[in-house]
């Protein structure tokens, strides 16, 4: 079919893969925590870009100059390392190998963003 938007039976396919996508939209939504289909991707993604941000800034030294030893083995340092996506500035700067030897961070999940509320029972537990 050369032209999808006049072909009926085209039209009636791209309907159906549309219910199915929503269908699938609303059993991933049923939690409470709606988790996009790349939501690790895109929080590695964002922490990467913010610790660039942070270099171009002066917040965090860049490592380019070759003045950083790894924190693991102390060669020289040439890569911020994530122990966790969800705090993008809690980074270690380390060499390639011992980067790869640490593996993937820790992706955020929505028990990782439940908060105490004022006034409940464990939370003036823990402030005194």
């Amino acid at each position: 079919c050369n032209s999808p938007w006049y072909c009926v039976t085209c039209t009636r396919n791209k309907r159906e893969r549309m219910k199915a996508s929503m269908a699938n939209r609303k059993t991933r939504s049923e939690s409470g925590y709606f988790r996009p289909i790349n939501a690790e991707r895109w929080w590695q993604q964002r922490s990467h870009s913010l610790v660039q941000v942070a270099i171009k800034r002066g917040f965090l030294p860049n490592l380019k100059t070759g003045e950083y030893a790894c924190m693991d083995c102390g060669a020289v340092a040439v890569e911020y390392d994530h122990r966790d996506y969800g705090r993008p500035f809690d980074v270690d700067p380390v060499c390639r190998s011992c980067n790869k030897q640490r593996g993937t961070a820790i992706w955020p999940t929505a028990e990782r963003f439940l908060f105490e509320r004022v006034g409940t029972p464990q939370a003036t537990e823990r402030a005194a």
